[in-house]
């Protein structure tokens, strides 16, 4: 049996590092080292993998001669980018972390078809543009897509750790029957919606689609978020090239990921 993988996981400190050295934890990767990297400010602390506190390093003087992956768990500075290719490694990272021009990553469509070479950098989209190409890519095999229509309610989970914070404070002070500022956001959010400027996710989404299937799809978003601290409700409406019956549409969104059942009624899915 070969050697574990030396891992660096950059950005340790903060909601999705925690999620990611969690899974790790929990999944017995078999890793023969693991660094925890993050910025400076976070010096001194110890990062919880398995139940084994591990001390954190800043990655900006950090030497990743000898390991064989990095994971970058949110947006880092290009020149740490360039200087873990450089020095040999595998990166896995945010697609907008670096250059858009690097190849995507989609767990469900093509990581069996990558080759995880040294010294490239493969882009992970964002969470939204992930899930809805994960979601969208049978239907367009099956009976290809012409235009889609979203609507995302998103949690403030998605945001990170300071804003479900924000989330738990704004709400304690309103139920208190006092005046609160907005914390987490422009606007408190605390029993209230914000709609966003979905652009940015568009064109991302759109990028995305272009690098996976080489075409365009007519593709809109509204993205709203919710005082929800987890969990997010999506509505699709889709425009197939060719016709599906119910049955057969029931069957291929059961096979999708995250989708244990599906009722359609006339022209609508529940």
């Amino acid at each position: 049996m070969g050697r574990g993988i030396e891992l660096a996981v950059l950005g340790a400190v903060g909601l999705n590092g925690d999620n990611f050295l969690q899974l790790i934890g929990e999944r017995g990767v078999p890793v023969s080292g693991l660094q925890v990297l993050d910025s400076d400010i976070h010096l001194g602390r110890k990062v919880n993998v398995g139940g084994k506190l591990l001390p954190l390093d800043s990655y900006n003087d950090f030497s990743f001669e000898g390991v064989d992956l990095v994971i970058a768990c949110g947006t880092i500075p290009d020149a740490v980018i360039t200087r873990a290719l450089e020095q040999g490694c595998t990166l896995i990272g945010p697609l907008n972390g670096a250059d858009n021009e690097n190849q995507p990553v989609v767990a469900d469509i093509n990581a069996d078809r990558l080759e995880l070479s040294k010294g490239h950098y493969f882009g992970v989209p964002t969470a939204i543009s992930s899930v809805l190409a994960t979601l969208l890519s049978p239907l367009h095999d099956e009976a290809g897509l012409l235009a889609v229509d979203v609507t995302w309610i998103g949690a403030v989970g998605n945001s990170g750790r300071n804003a479900v914070e924000g989330l738990a404070h704004e709400t304690a002070q309103l139920l208190g029957g006092k005046s609160v500022a907005a914390r987490a956001y422009s606007e408190k959010i605390a029993f209230n919606m914000l709609a966003f400027d979905s652009q940015a996710e568009i064109g991302h989404f759109d990028r995305l689609w272009q690098a996976l299937w080489g075409e365009e799809l007519d593709f809109n978003l509204d993205l709203v978020t919710a005082p929800l601290f987890f969990g997010d409700m999506v509505s699709i409406g889709i425009t197939l090239e060719q016709a599906m019956d119910e049955n057969e549409l029931k069957q291929l969104l059961v096979s999708l990921p995250w989708i244990k059942q599906a009722k359609v009624k006339g022209d609508v899915l529940l």
